[in-house]
């Protein structure tokens, strides 16, 4: 899953209103980066 520009930003808003301004954002999982994804192994 790949998220848009536009959806991170939206996420980042969405926690700094919620949580503050000290509040980081971070994404994990086998997608986080697309260059390292093997197909078939």
């Amino acid at each position: 899953m790949r998220l848009t520009d536009d959806q991170i930003q939206a996420i980042k808003q969405t926690a700094h209103a919620v949580l503050g301004d000290d509040a980081r954002v971070m994404l994990f999982g086998s997608r986080t980066d697309d260059a390292k994804k093997t197909w078939g192994h």
